[in-house]
Order: structure tokens, then C-alpha cells, then sequence
């Protein structure tokens, strides 16, 4: 059965283990279950309620993932399974005896990933001077992305996407809380799949905050960010003019991780996809190679968008 992202929204709920199901009360009354068996991410972004520690233990001992998020969207926590595997110790003492030169390489290729990934968004969006651009600047990223080209390729690509006036900013409303809550949802499975890969997830490859426990999440996810960004897009030029995080917004938003994307074992959703790539990483790591891979991430729509040109 196709797990599930569950978000209590509203305030005052309250959330208990019942018999296999995640029980959502109200005022001692039962409004709502769902089987954990169903549930991949349960996200809490109401600002009050209440959850049970058995139904935390639960969830963690099926695999699910808990967050709780700030009023922009932005996790504030996250509760992981434990890795189960046999092979966690060797996993963990290649992750953390990996070479500066080996982390280098592999950030390297997730900067490579993402330019190429927002250079196919401006192509989707018919961008093709700005794409190529992207794609330029993809092939110069050197090692440790010495020389940022990163942040040479936002500055292209946030102008070209959203136009000359718009800063991506984490705190801002309008469109960067549109995009908080959708990197929340792959930060979260990103975080899952490190997790469940037998990683630990506060040692990165480059980002650095000694506050960050999902560092490693962060990393992981950039390539994967401009599907987000193309979600947000199609939202703020759909003729409903979405400007408010509405339910059907949100549901719109985080049905991505369920978007089939081509992977090396073929077509599957993306929350798969992610796992896999958290496995290539795993891979990376004991070989002492770069052998970080990442799926097609556009490869159901570009199809979709060919039809609506023609």
C-alpha cells in the first residue's frame, strides 16, 4: 500500500495510539483515524496539541517519520526510526572515515545534480538562454564547488523562475512559504532515507551548522529542491492565482513524493528514488568513489509539458 504524508494542521488535536490506527481527538472525542501502516511522514504544523509516546514509539518502530514545523513551514524536529541493519557499524565507520578529498567530490556531484535539475525546470518553463546557462555552470563546478557556482547558478535561476523582484528568503510569506513547505516534505524523507540507509545523519559532507542534527538530510536534498520549485511555479500561474497554503494547495504540494521519477531500477515514486540515492551514498562511502546517484526527477512530466506547447 502507497504510504502516506499526514499533516494536523489545526489547533488543539490530539493524538494517541488506538489499536494499530493514529487517533486524532478533539476535546476527548474522536475525530479522525488513520493506519500507521499508511503513514511515511506525519508532520505537525498547528502551534498546539498533544501526542502520546506510545504512538511516537509506534510510528518509529514502523518507520515513519515525525516533524514538527515551524509557522514558515521550516522543520523544527524531526523524529527518525532507528536503522535496522546489521551492516550500521560498517556503514557508519566508512561515512566517518571518508576522505576530505571523497567529500569534496561527492558535494561536487550533488551541486552538478541540482544545476542540471533547475536548468530542466527553465527548459520546462521555456527558459532555454537561462537553461543553457545553468547547464554551463554545471560543467564548471569543481571539487567542493570551489569557486561557489551554486550560488551563481540561484542567482540565474530564482530571476528567470519567479522574476527579477523575488529573494529567496526562509522567513518571507508568499512563495518561499509555498517553498518551505514543500522542502520540508523532502528534507523530512530525505532524513528517513539516511536514516533507514544506516547513516548518521548529523555528519555532512558539507554543510556545517553544528546545530543542524540532519545535516547530512540537507546535503542530500539539494538535487532534489527544484522539483519543488517547479510544484510552487505551475501554483502561482494556475488561474486559481493560489496565494495562501490552503489544504488542497498543501495536498497538491506534498503529492510529489509520490511523483514517478526514473531510477536506476526504473520507473518509481520519488520517495523511493530518495531512498535509493541515500543507498548510492552508503555505496559511496565504502567504495571510496563517487558513486552518488540521483534519479530523473522530471521524466513523468516532460512529456506533460511537450503537450501543453503543442
Amino acid at each position: 500500500m502507497l504510504q502516506r504524508i499526514v499533516e494536523i494542521a489545526e489547533e488543539g488535536r490530539s493524538l494517541f495510539l488506538s489499536r494499530g490506527f493514529l487517533s486524532v481527538k478533539h476535546e476527548k472525542e474522536e475525530i479522525g483515524k488513520v493506519p500507521l501502516e499508511d503513514i511515511a511522514i506525519l508532520m505537525i504544523s498547528a502551534r498546539s496539541g498533544f501526542i502520546s509516546k506510545p504512538l511516537l514509539e509506534e510510528l518509529a518502530r514502523r518507520g515513519a517519520v515525525t516533524v514538527l514545523c515551524d509557522q514558515q513551514y521550516k522543520p523544527v524536529f524531526l523524529g527518525l526510526p532507528e536503522a535496522y541493519t546489521e551492516e550500521a557499524a560498517t556503514r557508519v565507520k566508512a561515512q566517518l572515515n571518508a576522505s576530505l578529498p571523497l567529500k569534496k567530490n561527492l558535494w561536487k556531484r550533488i551541486v552538478q545534480e541540482k544545476l542540471r535539475n533547475q536548468a530542466s525546470v527553465l527548459e520546462l518553463m521555456g527558459r532555454t538562454e537561462m537553461s543553457q546557462k545553468l547547464r554551463i555552470l554545471s560543467d564548471s563546478v569543481q571539487s567542493g564547488d570551489k569557486g561557489n557556482k551554486e550560488a551563481w547558478g540561484a542567482r540565474i535561476y530564482w530571476r528567470a523562475l519567479f522574476g527579477n523582484e523575488f529573494k529567496r528568503e526562509k522567513r518571507a510569506a508568499g512563495i518561499n512559504s509555498f517553498l518551505n513547505y514543500g522542502y520540508a516534505i523532502i528534507r523530512s524523507a530525505c532524513a528517513r532515507a539516511v536514516s533507514c540507509a544506516g547513516l548518521l545523519p548529523m555528519f555532512s559532507l558539507m554543510h556545517q551548522n553544528q546545530r543542524d542534527y540532519f545535516a547530512l538530510a540537507d546535503d542530500l536534498m539539494e538535487p532534489f529542491r527544484p522539483l519543488v520549485d517547479l510544484r510552487i511555479k505551475e501554483l502561482m500561474s494556475s488561474p486559481n492565482n493560489h496565494t495562501e497554503l490552503t489544504p488542497e494547495v498543501k495536498r497538491t504540494i506534498s503529492s510529489l513524493i509520490w511523483l514517478d521519477v526514473k531510477s536506476q531500477k526504473g520507473i518509481t515514486p520519488l520517495i523511493n528514488a530518495i531512498q535509493d540515492s541515500a543507498l548510492s551514498l552508503v555505496e559511496a562511502f565504502t567504495t571510496k568513489t563517487v558513486a552518488l546517484f540521483f534519479p530523473d526527477l522530471f521524466y513523468s512530466l516532460k512529456n506533460q509539458y511537450v503537450s501543453e506547447q503543442i
